[in-house]
């Protein structure tokens, strides 16, 4: 018995008739997660949402494992067994101290960072997107000077300001962090253009799952400008 269907049966003997279990990755834009919250559906009036951040792959294995019921990430691994519906796309942002040659400039390229050293994000967070960033760069004939690995956004703000080197961030955090003597500009590079998910098993037949990511995508038609969100390397 999955643990999805425990929770079910548990919330279901607490008198709540409908749930949803939310997986995303820590780094999407505070506006879309907000938005999860903001769905009423009339036909599941008892709805009660949950929410869970973790890592790209865990959180597909948890979809693939039934624990999830939904999850939002960006370029997810494709496989037959989930379902994909398209929410946006954006890119990377590179972080760079004000005094940096390149943020002078309106967007830049990974060409412009040959020469640092780079503050990445662990590649156990999205192997994917890690390799497409490194096979990118060697395509550039970028040899990375020193490369130095974290797991939060907030270490991005300390290295960078310490002079370890430049990083690159998702423009939904970007634009919901304080960086004072930081400079960001989104990277123009077409291959770490980052395409957003919601992802469901395509196997799943759920009235309730589906009419929510329809409500979602209508919800986020009705959002002032357009809302990204990106999990960053």
């Amino acid at each position: 018995r999955s643990k999805l269907g425990i929770h079910r049966g548990q919330v279901a003997h607490a008198g709540r008739e409908h749930f949803l279990l939310v997986g995303h990755c820590p780094f999407i834009d505070p506006q879309l997660l907000s938005l999860v919250f903001q769905i009423r559906l009339p036909q599941f009036p008892k709805l009660k949402v949950e929410t869970t951040t973790d890592v790209a792959p865990i959180l597909i294995q948890k979809l693939l494992d039934g624990v999830l019921n939904m999850a939002i990430i960006a370029r997810p691994m494709q496989t037959e067994t989930i379902l994909y519906t398209f929410l946006s796309e954006a890119p990377l942002y590179a972080v760079m101290p004000d005094h940096h040659p390149a943020a002078s400039k309106g967007s830049v390229s990974l060409a412009d960072f040959a020469e640092d050293c780079w503050v990445v994000f662990q590649e156990s967070a999205h192997p994917k997107l890690y390799r497409e960033l490194m096979n990118h760069a060697k395509s550039l004939g970028i040899s990375v000077r020193e490369l130095h690995h974290i797991l939060t956004p907030q270490e991005v703000i300390y290295m960078v300001s310490a002079g370890v080197g430049i990083s690159f961030l998702t423009e939904g955090t970007v634009r919901h962090t304080h960086m004072p003597g930081l400079t960001c500009r989104p990277l123009t590079d077409a291959p770490l253009l980052l395409d957003t998910h919601i992802i469901i098993r395509r196997a799943d037949d759920s009235k309730l799952v589906n009419a929510f990511v329809r409500m979602f995508h209508r919800k986020l038609k009705e959002l002032p400008g357009e809302p990204q969100m990106r999990l960053p390397l």
